[in-house]
């Protein structure tokens, strides 16, 4: 095990432009696989006694002398060689989700008000806190699944911060973000899968996927749709005038009702367990501009039936 790690850690020395900061990335590395707690650089230096060293840490985040990026396009290169990944049909299978996380301090980077959609009556409706946006792969090892996060960074309050480097940087939703990272990272693994819930699914999302796609990028996406999502047909030809560019709308919840007797029964793997479900498939126009570059996807409704 001990070797494997080293392995991977030289891995990413091509990253770094000195080797006191790659040792200070080592460092930083053992720190946070040993510590015992989660209150930042603090639980770096108690879990390697570097007493003195606080600054040294802080000093490393800053640092110029390495890149994000880098780091980020590396270890998806190291997960593509060594990890037992899943594929279907050749592609791998990628999650992407959003957490947000409570902070006390209100003045501290990248902390703002946001509102908790979970139907959890424990949640408050509203906190102050971080937004984090993550995409990990699945990959199975003796018949069990698990994910590897590949990248997580902040998506939401971070505008002031971009603006520090770049002062004409824009920050996106961290919707565009969760699709954006996820395409760089697909271009490690050729086609990609990637499993999202119903928040991803918007317009910036499937423009941000088509640009993705244009530049040669493999990615699909697997996400829910919301209740009241609408999507349009193939329009048909029309003899005089411009050419229509969509055909009739479609309200995604109706289908249940008008193609109940299209669905198909089949079964699924649920939780590690077998459960009969329902599904209809249906190719239909999304997106803004509804050209052929559009991203044209199959919805698949499933209703779940008790075994």
């Amino acid at each position: 095990m001990m070797n494997f790690i080293n392995d991977v850690i030289i891995s990413f020395r091509s990253c770094f432009s000195r080797n006191a900061t790659f040792e200070w990335f080592i460092t930083v590395v053992i720190g946070l696989m040993v510590r015992t707690d989660n209150l930042g650089v603090t639980s770096i230096i108690r879990a390697l006694y570097l007493k003195a060293e606080y600054m040294g840490l802080i000093g490393f985040f800053r640092s110029k002398g390495w890149n994000l990026k880098e780091l980020t396009s590396k270890w998806c290169e190291i997960i593509r060689d060594k990890a037992p990944l899943v594929t279907l049909k050749g592609a791998v299978i990628m999650v992407g989700d959003a957490v947000k996380g409570s902070k006390e301090g209100r003045k501290m980077p990248g902390v703002k008000r946001h509102h908790q959609e979970s139907d959890n009556s424990s949640k408050p409706e509203y906190i102050y806190g971080h937004m984090f946006g993550s995409v990990g792969i699945l990959a199975e090892k003796e018949d069990k699944q698990f994910c590897i996060p590949l990248s997580m960074t902040l998506q939401d309050g971070v505008k002031t911060i971009i603006g520090w480097d770049e002062p004409t940087e824009r920050q996106d939703s961290h919707v565009v973000e969760t699709i954006r990272n996820a395409a760089n990272a697909s271009e490690h693994f050729g086609s990609a899968i990637l499993l999202l819930d119903r928040q991803y699914l918007s317009v910036s999302a499937l423009k941000t996927l088509d640009e993705a796609v244009a530049k040669g990028c493999q990615l699909h996406i697997v996400t829910k749709a919301k209740s009241n999502c609408t999507a349009f047909q193939e329009p048909e030809p029309n003899k005089r005038g411009r050419p229509r560019i969509k055909g009739e709308s479609v309200k995604l919840f109706s289908l249940f009702d008008s193609e109940k007797d299209h669905f198909k029964m089949t079964e699924i793997l649920l939780y590690g367990k077998p459960v009969k479900a329902k599904f209809h498939c249906v190719d239909l126009l999304w997106g803004e501009n509804f050209t052929k570059n559009s991203a044209l996807s199959s919805l698949n409704m499933k209703e779940s039936v008790r075994s």
